[in-house]
């Protein structure tokens, strides 16, 4: 479902809203991605659903990365259709402090720590800052 919400989703809504975001005098399209981008493995890009086997980091950071290839490919269709007023963007929060990064243990998933090497609380506290100032990267 990670890459159904995260990716997905996006595709889904901006085809839905296309007709509408034509007619805007300026129109953006903002896609949330993550540096987990790059922890993005090419050869699950033919297990997008991860029927094979699943594990939540490797879908979180492919739907990640599909948000920034969306924008691109996104960009370059409506330059070639002559679509000037909509402009598609993708925002990048940096390490950002959520319950999320303790739910799935992001010192281990992401950072590849053995248990007790280094706690995501602790990377918390030396990396992140707060989620509300990741969310500016949307608003500003």
């Amino acid at each position: 479902a990670i890459m159904q919400v995260n990716a997905f989703g996006n595709f889904v809504l901006c085809a839905e809203l296309m007709p509408l975001l034509q007619q805007s005098s300026a129109a953006r399209i903002i896609s949330q991605s993550s540096p987990a981008r790059f922890g993005a493995k090419p050869e699950l890009v033919q297990d997008f659903n991860a029927e094979r086997r699943f594990v939540g980091s490797d879908q979180y950071c492919l739907s990640k990365a599909a948000n920034v290839l969306f924008t691109r490919a996104l960009n370059d269709r409506l330059e070639k259709a002559g679509v000037a007023n909509v402009i598609a963007c993708f925002t990048d929060p940096g390490f950002a402090c959520t319950g999320v990064n303790f739910q799935h243990d992001m010192a281990f998933s992401f950072l590849g720590c053995l248990e007790g090497c280094i706690s995501t609380k602790f990377f918390h506290d030396k990396a992140g800052h707060h989620a509300a100032n990741g969310a500016l990267t949307q608003v500003l």
